[in-house]
């Protein structure tokens, strides 16, 4: 009986999701989004494969336009850039960026929409690039940003916090010795 009460469930929530209509369009994507990536890609000089990490910020005008400014550690090495860019979003809430950053050649990256249009996930399709991430809006569409502003004074409360990537054994123990106290 559970079986049956349990397949019947599934096939009326699908159902009801299958009957939904999305209608994602330009202005779906507005606002500020903070995003990170992570993965490789091939030096576009070298040929050599890299490891990337990524965090940054990116505006979009509601209109199919974006700019924004990152810190990219490729290899660990730091670079700070900015760009600037174009997107188009599908009824379904997938869609394209664009991107034309301040060095090296333009970005193109997949995407989809998720929760309405507060979450993107998106994976970089240029040749060589095993490069995923997310982005997730700064504040949701009817919620204004923070009275004070995005500054130090605005970040208050618990985080939670996560973080991924390689290091050295030798600044992996620095690093922990720091958190410790010693």
């Amino acid at each position: 009986m559970r079986k049956i009460l349990a397949m019947a469930a599934f096939a009326g929530a699908r159902a009801i999701l299958l009957g939904q209509t999305l209608h994602y369009d330009v202005s779906s994507i507005s606002g500020g989004y903070a995003y990170n990536i992570n993965g490789s890609a091939a030096d576009p000089i070298a040929g050599d494969l890299t490891r990337i990490a990524e965090a940054g910020r990116l505006t979009a005008d509601g209109a199919g336009n974006v700019n924004g400014t990152d810190s990219v550690m490729v290899a660990g090495s730091l670079i700070r850039r900015t760009f600037t860019g174009t997107y188009t979003i599908n009824g379904d809430g997938t869609g394209v960026f664009v991107l034309n950053q301040s060095w090296d050649p333009p970005i193109h990256a997949d995407f989809v929409a998720g929760e309405g249009d507060r979450i993107l996930r998106f994976v970089l399709t240029d040749y060589g690039n095993t490069i995923s991430g997310l982005m997730e809006a700064q504040q949701t569409t009817r919620q204004p940003p923070p009275p004070q502003g995005y500054s130090a004074a605005a970040l208050n409360g618990a985080y939670d916090s996560a973080s991924a990537g390689q290091a050295s054994i030798s600044s992996a123990m620095s690093y922990r010795s720091e958190r410790l106290g010693a």
